[in-house]
């Protein structure tokens, strides 16, 4: 078994015990931080290094959680800014933060506090669960857009809802949940044609979408249970059990799910 794989076993597989919500996040959020570095080999893929290494520009982070991929880089690059904003977690934040870090707490759904033509580099990761499909058209890449530099570089990471390698079980289990999804009006399949809504803006150029596998291990599902039963009608007990039968399938069958950073320059206008 890979080193990666054992990783998201550990991360996905552990038992149901009354932590305190933050603490929870916080683990779950580190590991995947960490578990996702490896396997892209880095923080990031747009062409910026260059930058960091010189010093002087100033780096957004949007929807930044415990501020852990800010940390990350900033300790490393101590002549650049970063920013990191988000609507909540701000209690997550790390201790020790690098002193050319800053936090601010923003409904991150609102115009950004920004001026026009402030970032160098804006990144934002795993978000797509919280804008619905007409807000990333309308609202969220056109703000993000809007407070990046002429010849700044935007990046968007997010993971496919599509498990590869599936059986029947896991295909059901997993259409259930994009059904939730589009409910809520959210694209489970956003990912399909994220590059197309960035190109789609005429702002951006140079629009490059890179792709890593990721096993997805023992999945737990304690986080979606009630909305999954409901929708299955079964038990409490009945449920477990098909959480348990799908850890053994995804494990057996190696499924996994294409995780997606995509980078663009903004245009010089």
């Amino acid at each position: 078994m890979g080193n990666h794989l054992r990783k998201f076993l550990r991360l996905f597989s552990r038992p149901m015990v009354p932590l305190n919500q933050s603490q929870i996040e916080e683990e779950r959020w580190d590991e995947i931080h960490y578990l996702l570095k490896e396997y892209w080999g880095g923080d990031f893929s747009a062409p910026i290094h260059e930058w960091l290494q010189t010093g002087g520009i100033k780096v957004l982070d949007i929807g930044c959680g415990n501020g852990l991929w800010l940390k990350d880089i900033a300790i490393n690059f101590p002549s650049s800014e970063f920013i990191g904003v988000d609507n909540d977690n701000i209690s997550l934040l790390p201790e020790n933060s690098p002193s050319n870090i800053k936090f601010i707490q923003e409904d991150i759904k609102s115009t950004l506090p920004f001026e026009a033509n402030t970032f160098d580099y804006v990144h934002m990761r795993h978000m797509m669960f919280y804008f619905t499909e007409i807000e990333w058209i309308n609202v969220v890449i056109p703000e993000l857009i809007r407070i990046l530099k002429p010849g700044g570089y935007l990046e968007l990471e997010e993971a496919d809802q599509e498990w590869r390698n599936v059986t029947p079980t896991t295909r059901t289990f997993t259409s259930i949940g994009h059904n939730l999804m589009r409910q809520r009006g959210i694209d489970p399949f956003l990912t399909n044609h994220l590059d197309d809504i960035m190109e789609s803006t005429e702002m951006l150029d140079d629009i490059h979408r890179k792709v890593q596998e990721v096993q997805i291990g023992k999945w737990a599902g304690h986080k979606v249970k009630v909305s999954y039963r409901e929708r299955l009608n079964i038990s409490n007990n009945e449920f477990d059990n098909l959480i348990q039968r799908i850890k053994r399938e995804v494990d057996e069958h190696k499924t996994y799910c294409n995780h997606n950073r995509f980078y663009a320059t903004k245009k010089c206008v």
